[in-house]
């Protein structure tokens, strides 16, 4: 059965979602709360793709997602899933869900990525960006505050 994928929630908690209602574009929409775009990982490699809040990183109120930036080697914003790209019979490529084999085969491929060295050096790296990020936000806002004055 294909019918599950990986959540990582900006609180560092992964979920295997299965048995979800409708289909699956549905199912990761609800799961990053808006449009989906697609993300690959070079740390996952082919064929697992990550899905994010296609307009996370303009939404104030979502949340770095440590856990997920680490595993992709870049910042990443609000709640992630995991799916596989593969073709489809007419040849063009899609989304899909994972069987309980491939459930088990990525699951132990985040965990080593989490626990490796070269991630917690990724991790710093991905700390740099997030200060940068915020320090960003606070000039803007200064900025805006100056020009309503």
């Amino acid at each position: 059965m294909e019918k599950q994928f990986i959540l990582i929630r900006t609180d560092g908690k992964i979920l295997i979602l299965e048995e979800y209602p409708g289909d699956l574009l549905h199912a990761l929409q609800a799961a990053v709360g808006g449009f989906i775009e697609t993300v690959r990982s070079p740390k996952l490699g082919d064929p697992w793709l990550m899905i994010v809040n296609e307009n996370g990183l303009l939404e104030d109120h979502l949340e770095i997602n440590r856990t997920a930036s680490i595993i992709c080697g870049h910042m990443l914003i609000g709640d992630v899933a995991v799916v596989k790209q593969a073709g489809t019979e007419d040849g063009e490529q899609d989304l899909f869900g994972l069987t309980p084999q491939e459930m088990e085969t990525l699951l132990r491929k985040i965990e080593s990525i989490i626990q490796n060295k070269q991630s917690k050096e990724a991790a710093l790296a991905i700390l740099d960006q997030i200060i940068n990020r915020k320090e960003a936000n606070t000039n803007e806002r200064s900025r805006n505050q100056k020009d309503d004055s």
